[in-house]
């Protein structure tokens, strides 16, 4: 090999220190794109959340307008969740577990009822597994005990649709077909029942079928003041 050869050889590949700097470059690259990733995925997440409870939002006012009222949850056994399904394009569920007629069974859950992991009541944020420790489906969305704990008309919310809370979120061991609802005296996330794996705060449905996303930090007594329909409180600012 010639010396032209062999210095054109040279100035053809990569001398150990840039190669060392291109390798920091990629480093410093994959260090900011990853969050970024990671941050558009949740981002993804609340949304497809947020799309849940508007649903179940949808589901609640067509029920009362069918019925004239919410759901009771705990009737006959069931969850208010349960009383939703026709309007959650589940009408086939609803119609095997049949909960206008039928009473919840004792016992372990009857397969092919509330074992069924349903979507709209998923938050995608929540890795949780799709049933319960008792073989129920799990629900990430929890009914607001002052609404659900009887059969609420609309007319029945003097404090104002927008100023009531009907449904939040929780990472509690609740599913979709059994009862159970939260009340609002902790704040979210602070150890009661409302609560979510969002960063900073929880989405709540408000009884007008608005869905906003609260922050953790939101003053404890407007965060009360969602919960009673007639309460007469005055909320603030959330």
């Amino acid at each position: 090999m010639n010396s032209a050869t062999f210095c054109q050889s040279r100035r053809g590949g990569f001398s150990l220190v840039e190669l060392l700097v291109a390798i920091a470059v990629i480093g410093i690259l994959l260090a900011l794109l990853v969050p970024a990733v990671q941050s558009a995925r949740e981002g993804a997440r609340r949304t497809q959340c947020n799309n849940n409870l508007h649903q179940i939002g949808l589901a609640l006012e067509l029920h009362a307008e069918q019925f004239g009222e919410y759901p009771k949850d705990g009737e006959r056994g069931h969850g208010f969740g349960t009383y939703l399904l026709p309007f959650l394009d589940q009408k086939p569920l609803h119609e095997k577990v049949d909960p206008l007629n039928m009473s919840l069974p004792p016992g372990p859950v009857v397969p092919g009822t509330g074992d069924i992991p349903l979507p709209v009541f998923r938050c995608p944020s929540h890795s949780a597994q799709d049933l319960i420790p008792s073989g129920y489906a799990r629900s990430n969305y929890i009914g607001n005990d002052a609404i659900f704990k009887k059969a609420t008309k609309f007319r029945n919310i003097l404090d104002g649709e927008s100023m009531t809370m009907s449904v939040g979120e929780t990472t509690s061991e609740h599913a979709w077909a059994l009862p159970g609802t939260a009340t609002t005296d902790t704040a979210p996330n602070g150890g009661g029942g409302f609560g979510s794996p969002h960063t900073g705060g929880m989405h709540i449905l408000l009884c007008d079928g608005a869905v906003r996303f609260i922050s953790d930090s939101i003053d404890l007594a407007t965060f009360q003041a969602l919960g009673p329909p007639s309460g007469h409180d005055i909320v603030g600012e959330f």
